[in-house]
Order: structure tokens, then C-alpha cells, then sequence
């Protein structure tokens, strides 16, 4: 299962299948290239909280991996960020579905 449809899921607002698609590659795999994705697609539902958990995770497991420290620390400050843009281009989208 690929990570990326976690996030996915997460952007068109099917939480709870991008929930079940997170937790389905997580259950496979919690490498970073696993991991990361996966951590986003919670933000982009608004799950900020379970987003950061991932993301502050990384940070243990990887703290000399330079991709992980400058993507875990971009991802910390956009997550809520992106989850209000996020909910915002849905709304929009919703307006023309």
C-alpha cells in the first residue's frame, strides 16, 4: 500500500479512509519515506495533533538525517497551515461539485 493514498484520501476529506490507509502502510512499514507522507495526510484532514505525533517521531528515530530534521521542521510549522488551506480548497471545490 503506498503512503501517498493516506494523504490523498486526506485532501478530497475522506477522513476516515485516509485514517485506514495510514494506518495500513504504518502497520507495513514506519521508515521515514512511510512515515513522512503519512504524517501529512492527518494535517490535511485537521488532525494536527496525530500529525505532529508522527512528525515529532521522526525526529527521534532520525535525529543525525538531515532530509528528516529540515522536512519534520517544515512540516511542524506548515501543519496547521496546511490544514486551514486544505479545508479552505475543499470548501471551494465543494462549491462546484
Amino acid at each position: 500500500m503506498k503512503p501517498t493514498g493516506a494523504l490523498r484520501e486526506a485532501i478530497f476529506g475522506n477522513a476516515s479512509e485516509s485514517r485506514q490507509r495510514a494506518e495500513s502502510a504504518l502497520a507495513l512499514s514506519t521508515g521515514r519515506n512511510v512515515q513522512y507522507p503519512v504524517a501529512l495526510a492527518p494535517a490535511s484532514a485537521g488532525d494536527t495533533g496525530r500529525a505532529k505525533t508522527l512528525a515529532d517521531d521522526l525526529d527521534k528515530r532520525f535525529p543525525e538525517d538531515t532530509w528528516v530534521q529540515f522536512n519534520s521542521a517544515e512540516h511542524k510549522r506548515e501543519t496547521s497551515t496546511l490544514a486551514v488551506g486544505t479545508r479552505r480548497r475543499l470548501s471551494i471545490l465543494s462549491m462546484y461539485a
